[in-house]
């Protein structure tokens, strides 16, 4: 078969689309809206809908697929998807997109639809956020003072006090450009942190290139018209 030809039988199987493949609508949502909560504050956040979710897990599955269906309905945790490892490894962001008190273990992942399908919305958000770096002085800090000393510099004092240049600077205006033995600087603990300062659009062709495959050619190269097709048939279906 054709890779034109089974997506033609794809979509014939998505315009049969009967009331089981609204099985998980009520997860999906409930799983959204967390996620919509905890994000909602971060910069240009543009809540994510539901039905791209859903439209996602017809694209990926269907109760014609009745074991991945009522296990994971959605592919992550698949052998060779590096989406989970990529969600739990803290490298990528998932520290910033799962929320407080929210649990995702490959087992569950792999074997319970709800985690299956958390993990599958927080692994696309990590993909779809903009990333970057800023000073965040900790919650406890009070400000304290440094006597500068011979062969000082602002970095070797941010390194000593736990601090950061950009704390010291605004701490001490002006009195932070020309340093001197003895002179008094105050300063607070602070780190510098990841965090998220934008998004990506939420289209089906950015979602296809940023999440399927982890935007490596391994992915489906129909993913966007499949998803796009998708979406279109749910909203249509109301």
């Amino acid at each position: 078969m054709s890779i034109d030809e089974g997506f033609e039988k794809w979509k014939q199987g998505i315009d049969r689309a009967g009331g089981e493949w609204n099985f998980y609508d009520g997860i999906i949502k409930s799983v959204v809206m967390v996620f919509n909560e905890h994000l909602k504050s971060t910069p240009s956040y543009p809540s994510l809908d539901w039905r791209l979710v859903k439209a996602m897990l017809w694209t990926e599955s269907g109760p014609h697929k009745r074991l991945v269906w009522t296990t994971k309905p959605l592919q992550i945790g698949v052998p060779d998807d590096p989406g989970l490892n990529a969600l739990l490894g803290k490298v990528e962001g998932g520290e910033l997109i799962i929320p407080r008190g929210v649990s995702i273990t490959p087992r569950a992942v792999q074997g319970v639809p709800r985690d299956n399908i958390m993990a599958t919305v927080a692994y696309l958000l990590i993909r779809m956020a903009d990333y970057g770096h800023t000073t965040v002085i900790d919650e406890d800090a009070v400000t304290t003072e440094y006597t500068v000393r011979a062969g000082d510099n602002l970095s070797k004092i941010a390194r000593a006090c736990g601090s950061t240049i950009a704390v010291l600077q605004k701490l001490n205006p002006g009195s932070s450009t020309t340093l001197k033995p003895g002179q008094l600087l105050k300063t607070q603990r602070a780190s510098i942190q990841k965090v998220i300062v934008g998004w990506k659009s939420f289209t089906p062709a950015v979602v296809a290139r940023r999440y399927n495959g982890n935007g490596q050619p391994s992915g489906d190269a129909r993913y966007a018209q499949k998803l796009e097709y998708a979406l279109a048939a749910i909203r249509s279906k109301g």
